[in-house]
């Protein structure tokens, strides 16, 4: 915070910014080099090669977004980007090591061994005439295709949010504020730049991404940002369910999971993601639901912090567990009351066929991770039966230090589940010589190749069909 204090107290011998006279384009704040305290070295030298390409070339070309964000409020950035007046194609010319991918928005990926610096064309206003050409083109006011380019100015305007339109140039070391933000990032706001409803109407995602960086940053969503979202919330429906899927690892899988829960609860747009457990999180149920949601992302919180993993397997199986337990709940109960019912087995594969089903319409959750989630699921129920005989296989399985993570969160809840985990974890670690070392992963899903299919999980622990 030092030193975005530093460059704030410049601001006040700086114009603000705002419209330049008779232009209509957005004028920037500059504060040059000696008064900055952002040197190349806190960059990647990655990034550094490629906007010194570009710039050889004749191009303009920036650090932009959230790399210069997180340098400026001391964090530590994970990316840098880059935005330049160099078309896609131009770009690609330049760096042997690049490939262009995408179709709404068209960017740049140059790789490099140790990571991928993303490179956008700045992109324009746009216009009646330039929508007839197809460079732009709405559906219900969204934008799926947005491939027109424009000015530096221009590429401001069209910025997601005030604290991510602050640019960076390596040839003369500066930086350039365009809507100021970096009096938001002192101030710890999150506001929109433009006509929110107009900018949600765009990008329904920009509603996610507020929240996000609100979960993230420790900052507090502005009023003018946060009014309409909850009656734009339903407009995420017309989001690809897999670009939802990752949007929601990006909430919860990098250190906030906590927040952005709370956030998402109360600008409504869980619902929009996790409808059935946002329904049953307001059911009658719903307090020991969300205890469990909490500690399970105030847990997953703890180990980004301490440098551990957390897979995207274990975050959904743990965000879908109160509809599918819900689901497998209502099964066994109307089979307790048919002498035809269905058995604990056929109950928890409906179930998980059900919560799985319904989620992925949502957000499209990868085969290969479904899959594991059953194979979680499933060991939840094997633990409970605390069965010494079979215990020495079950905790070489490969879930089952994820399942009985599992356990523990629900144990925490739950004393007779807490048990349950203490009689596992006492096996498990008086029993280490047991444990294998895993070989490398053989298949392109992390699966093995070829060979006969293994027997159902779920089938396997509970048998076949059984009485009621």
């Amino acid at each position: 915070m030092a030193i975005l204090k530093s460059i704030l107290n410049l601001l006040k011998l700086h114009r603000r910014s705002g419209k330049a006279s008779g232009t209509g384009e957005t004028r920037a704040v500059i504060i040059p080099r000696e008064k900055n305290p952002i040197r190349k070295s806190d960059i990647s030298q990655n990034a550094v090669r490629v906007l010194r390409v570009l710039n050889d070339a004749g191009y303009e070309a920036y650090l932009v977004g959230g790399g210069i964000r997180d340098l400026i409020l001391g964090r530590h950035p994970k990316d840098f980007d880059v935005t330049t007046n160099a078309t896609p194609e131009q770009v690609k010319r330049l760096f042997r090591n690049c490939r262009i991918i995408g179709r709404r928005f068209k960017i740049v990926h140059v790789v490099f061994a140790e990571e991928i610096i993303e490179v956008a064309t700045f992109r324009g206003r746009g216009g009646d005439e330039d929508e007839e050409k197809g460079k732009r083109a709405e559906r219900n006011g969204m934008l799926v295709r947005d491939n027109l380019y424009g000015t530096l100015e221009e590429d401001a305007d069209r910025r997601d949010f005030t604290i991510n339109s602050v640019y960076w140039s390596a040839k003369d070391g500066s930086l350039r504020d365009f809507h100021n933000g970096l009096r938001d990032m002192r101030e710890g706001r999150i506001d929109i730049i433009g006509d929110p409803d107009r900018r949600y109407h765009e990008d329904p995602v920009r509603m996610l991404r507020a929240v996000r960086f609100a979960a993230k940053l420790g900052m507090t969503i502005t009023e003018r940002t946060d009014e309409p979202i909850y009656a734009l919330s339903h407009l995420l429906d017309e989001i690809a369910p897999a670009r939802l899927f990752e949007e929601v690892l990006k909430l919860f899988v990098y250190g906030h999971a906590v927040r952005s829960l709370e956030e998402l609860r109360k600008h409504h747009l869980f619902k929009e993601l996790f409808p059935a457990v946002d329904a049953l999180l307001d059911g009658p149920d719903g307090g020991n639901y969300e205890k469990f949601l909490n500690e399970v992302c105030a847990s997953t919180d703890k180990r980004i912090q301490g440098g551990k993993p957390v897979t995207a397997t274990f975050m959904y199986a743990s965000l879908m567990w109160p509809a599918f337990i819900a689901e497998f709940n209502r099964l066994r109960k109307a089979a307790r009351g048919s002498q035809k019912g269905k058995s604990p087995a056929e109950c928890a594969e409906d179930a998980m066929n059900t919560a799985i089903g319904e989620q992925c319409r949502h957000t499209a959750i990868p085969r290969v991770i479904t899959t594991e989630i059953r194979e979680l699921w499933t060991l939840e129920f094997e633990l409970l039966r605390m069965d010494r005989e079979k215990a020495a296989k079950i905790i070489t399985m490969r879930r089952f230090r994820s399942a009985l993570d599992f356990m523990l969160y629900r144990g925490r809840l739950d004393e007779r589940l807490m048990k349950v985990y203490n009689w596992w974890n006492d096996f498990y670690e008086s029993h280490l010589d047991l444990i294998p070392q895993r070989q490398p992963r053989r298949g392109p899903d992390g699966g093995r190749r070829g060979g006969r299919r293994p027997r159902s999980g779920v089938k396997r622990i509970f048998g076949g069909k059984q009485g009621n």
